[in-house]
């Protein structure tokens, strides 16, 4: 099992990527931050009117908001363990996206879809085959967003883990190339 990409990739290997600590603590600093400013801004502390209006109503939308993100960042710090993101020869697996494995054989297009200089691998699969990988509430959740957003499929990133966008897309290229040999 790899858990890094070089310059030549072996489709017969596993690679497999754990989420990086440094970077989800990071995360939930800058959600804590933000939740901290909120909560300045409920109280008082920060004042004045922004996008017309008052400043503690952005202080409650913020820490509804930014509440949530600290929730799901302390969650993935302390619940993820092992690998996030698993690429076999026998397809491909986010624990963010669904509890499956998706078969390389059920991916029907791949493609690339950016959203706030965030970018993401869309994979389409039939949605029989969809309904079959036991797909993440989040996963669940964000799928009509996406949709209406442009990207129809399951939105695979690199945030997070010690992967570039870059290499995750040639890895997945590679194991497509592969089943077609």
């Amino acid at each position: 099992m790899r858990d890094r990409v070089g310059p030549t990739i072996d489709t017969r290997q596993t690679y497999a990527f754990s989420q990086s600590i440094w970077k989800a603590i990071l995360l939930v600093l800058g959600s804590a931050g933000f939740v901290a400013a909120s909560i300045l801004m409920i109280i008082g502390v920060i004042d004045g009117v922004r996008f017309g209006l008052r400043a503690d109503t952005v202080g409650w939308i913020g820490l509804a908001v930014f509440g949530l993100f600290l929730l799901i960042a302390l969650w993935r710090l302390f619940a993820m363990r092992g690998p996030v993101l698993t690429i076999s020869p026998q397809g491909l697996r986010d624990v963010r996206v669904a509890a499956n494995v998706i078969p390389w054989t059920a991916i029907e297009r791949v493609s690339t879809w950016q959203m706030q200089k965030q970018n993401f691998l869309v994979i389409s699969v039939a949605p029989a085959v969809e309904e079959r990988l036991g797909l993440t509430r989040m996963a669940r959740w964000t799928r009509g967003a996406n949709r209406s957003l442009g990207a129809d499929g399951l939105c695979i990133g690199a945030q997070g883990l010690p992967l570039s966008f870059d290499d995750l897309g040639r890895l997945v290229a590679a194991h497509l190339d592969s089943r077609t040999v």
